[in-house]
């Protein structure tokens, strides 16, 4: 019987795996409904797996809150979507934000500022996200910027004059931040906060781009208080 049940749960996990790697290729996102016969059953069914064992399958995810039913009757999966906690936490496997996990916004123009705070920052135990640094030209950019965003303790936003002159992305980040309910701190260099937008609200920090050993040593200590 044992061997048997590890049989079972093996071919459950590879139906799974196939799910997710389905949803992942599709435009399925949260909220659009889902043929769970023609879309996942079918497909499934012709790589091998049985109806039953896709449909035990789907039933497990939906106990988990991963799906949710699109009919009248919540217990049916005919027809379903996929829910926010089925995107972060299965399909996209999100982790909870990461201590002392730092996102900094900036202009690719301020790149090398960017890149030396970034230095001092992490000889102090923090882990600062710069994407220029960090993305890889074959990962998905926009999926990735929201991943690291969403997953950071702290973000920071690099606010020289040129921050929203070269590129609409650094505004966009700090959006997406305010709406994951991030703390923030623009890092003010030789521009006015009232120019900020939602982000005047924020308490800004004066950073000195001539002494960034000493800005960062101040900036550092402020963090450790709120992280």
């Amino acid at each position: 019987i044992i061997p048997s049940m590890k049989l079972h749960e093996r071919r459950y996990s590879e139906v799974e795996n196939r799910i997710r790697d389905i949803l992942v290729n599709s435009d399925k996102d949260i909220g659009v409904t889902i043929d769970t016969q023609r879309f996942l059953a079918l497909p499934l069914q012709k790589e091998g797996f049985t109806f039953e064992e896709v449909i035990y399958t789907v039933r497990g995810l939906a106990g988990k809150g991963y799906f949710e039913s699109r009919e009248k009757d919540s217990e049916s999966l005919a027809y379903m979507a996929l829910t926010q906690k089925g995107r972060d936490e299965w399909l996209l496997s999100i982790p909870l934000s990461a201590p002392n996990k730092i996102f900094l916004s900036y202009s690719t123009v301020d790149k090398i500022l960017a890149g030396k705070i970034k230095q001092k920052l992490d000889s102090v135990g923090f882990n600062v996200f710069l994407a220029h640094e960090t993305i890889q030209i074959s990962e998905e950019f926009h999926e990735r910027i929201i991943l690291e965003i969403r997953t950071c303790s702290h973000f920071l936003a690099l606010r020289t004059v040129n921050f929203t002159k070269n590129s609409s992305y650094p505004e966009q980040e700090c959006g997406i931040a305010i709406a994951f309910g991030k703390k923030v701190t623009p890092l003010i260099v030789d521009t006015d906060p009232g120019e900020y937008g939602f982000l005047h609200l924020r308490q800004g920090f004066r950073f000195n781009p001539n002494d960034v050993t000493e800005s960062c040593a101040r900036l550092a200590e402020d963090l450790k208080k709120v992280l």
